[in-house]
């Protein structure tokens, strides 16, 4: 397993490309090589990346669109569905709620396709973290005064553990079999890379909003949040949007090296380490546009350790195996 630490801030889509396809952050030189062939799914996964500069990612970064109006134990809390007002103060601790009731945990997701489309940051956020884990971090105090009043003590957002695949956001989902998976990984060398965050990094800025001024969350902050995400969130426009700048990022990728599988301007296309039948029509535009254009050149077939059977084409054919 191949363990990287990481700033937010260098996770480009670059850089997380390679980090799915070769468990690597560089595209490596030699891409006949049978390794780039590796086991299957894993779990943990056999790529891991640990996230530092938590408070950066939060304030400036793809955690700037996460807040409490997204949390559905925050909205039940205040719309009153949650420790509804008896005359008396009210008291809980945010771990109270981590039961397995529906909408009543401390973990929330958000879509970051959805959010905020015209920002420079929005491929980048889209692609590399899609579907994006939040929590409000333990310690939290919900608190509901005698009369009515509302609000949260000691409260923080936290990014929470989250991975990268073509899986992990079921809006990115409908799109990716066509706009990207194809185009980036057509043979399907690629394997989920787990993202966690530094606990030191978490702890510091947890430590500096609890000293601040910005622990206490109250209903007008809410009100607030809502605005916000009534103002920045546009699922349509956003999976439009990103839609049509997968041709120019797969293009990107392609062009630096992160995606070119070809030797000698052959295609390139991988088996797996079962028995596989490999074929030079696997080089088509549906399952390899990118590629498609080099195929009158040959095809590189690279098949792993298994009993495999390889067929050419009229342009000619390479192989490697391994066993």
């Amino acid at each position: 397993m191949s363990v990287f630490t990481l700033s937010w801030n260098d996770l480009t889509i670059n850089t997380m490309t390679n980090l799915y396809l070769y468990g690597q952050v560089d595209a490596p030189a030699d891409l006949q090589d049978a390794a780039l062939i590796r086991q299957p799914e894993t779990k943990p996964a056999l790529t891991t990346i640990t996230l530092t500069d938590v408070a950066s990612f939060m304030t400036d970064g793809p955690g700037r669109y996460a807040n409490g109006a997204q949390s559905s134990l925050v909205n039940l809390f205040m719309n009153g569905v949650l420790m509804p007002s008896n005359g008396e103060k009210q008291e809980r601790l945010v771990e109270s709620f981590d039961l397995p009731l529906i909408n009543k945990e401390r973990f929330f997701t958000i879509s970051q396709v959805e959010y905020d489309p015209n920002s420079a940051d929005f491929d980048a956020r889209a692609y590399v973290f899609g579907h994006e884990n939040f929590a409000i971090a333990e310690g939290a105090k919900f608190i509901v005064e005698a009369d009515g009043t509302r609000y949260i003590d000691n409260y923080v957002i936290l990014p929470g553990q989250d991975n990268f695949d073509y899986e992990t956001s079921w809006a990115l989902n409908l799109f990716d079999n066509f706009f990207l998976e194809d185009k980036i990984d057509p043979s399907g060398i690629g394997r989920r890379v787990d993202m966690v965050y530094d606990q030191a990094s978490k702890d510091s800025y947890k430590t500096s909003v609890l000293n601040g001024t910005d622990s206490r969350y109250t209903h007008a902050d809410y009100l607030h949040d809502l605005a916000k995400n009534n103002l920045l969130w546009h699922p349509v426009e956003g999976l439009a949007t990103f839609t049509t700048d997968t041709y120019g990022l797969t293009q990107d990728l392609f062009n630096s090296g992160s995606t070119r599988f070809l030797y000698d301007n052959k295609p390139i296309i991988y088996g797996t380490n079962s028995n596989d039948s490999l074929s030079a029509s696997k080089v088509n535009w549906q399952d390899a546009p990118l590629l498609n254009e080099y195929k009158s050149n040959g095809v590189v077939l690279i098949a792993g350790a298994g009993d495999d059977a390889l067929t050419g084409s009229t342009a000619g054919l390479s192989f490697r195996w391994t066993w």
